[in-house]
């Protein structure tokens, strides 16, 4: 692939407003269960890594909360299944207990922004080539966003690094993503 690059700017109050709506199934149609995490308030207090409860897999194989060294370009059907299925029977209160007040949407629409200025560099838009489930965004030790896209998504286009990159002032959140 060559060097490309894609932008995107969302309004926050949009995305607080569809929420308000819908709810999490909102939150549930382009974001994975652990982005949703990522916007939890109080996602800090559920992960304390000197827990031992904490299955050491979760804490290495899985693009998620602030635990990760290395930087992932991509992640696998099983990976994702996995933490889903953790996030779901470890974590109801996501899903079960929904309560607006408690995720930050100012992260909620520079994730958005992220996915989109992705399909945007990619040249295809969200839709048939790519959705946002193709796409993983976490967090490194030090609290940036990264993205990762599916296994089958980095072979299609020949994905060798991808670079995301959100800021978010007011009621507006951009993100910019560039793709080599």
């Amino acid at each position: 692939m060559n060097f490309e690059v894609g932008t995107d700017i969302v309004s926050i109050s949009r995305i607080f407003t569809i929420t308000q709506k819908f709810g999490i199934k909102f939150l549930c149609k382009f974001l994975l269960p652990s982005e949703i995490m990522l916007a939890y308030k109080y996602a800090d207090e559920l992960f304390d890594m000197s827990d031992s409860k904490i299955p050491h897999r979760f804490k290495t194989d899985i693009p998620t909360h602030c635990l990760l060294d290395d930087i992932p370009l991509s992640f696998s059907t099983n990976n994702q299944s996995f933490y889903e299925r953790f996030i779901i029977t470890h974590l109801p209160m996501f899903f079960q207990d929904f309560v607006i007040e408690h995720y930050k949407f100012s992260t909620l629409a520079g994730f958005w922004a992220i996915k989109e200025s992705c399909a945007k560099a990619l040249g295809v838009g969200i839709g048939g080539n790519i959705s946002f489930h193709d796409m993983c965004i976490f967090k490194d030790k030090w609290g940036s966003p990264h993205l990762a896209l599916h296994e089958s998504k980095i072979q299609k286009w020949n994905i060798h690094k991808i670079s995301v990159s959100m800021s978010h002032d007011n009621d507006m959140a951009l993100a910019i993503c560039v793709i080599l």
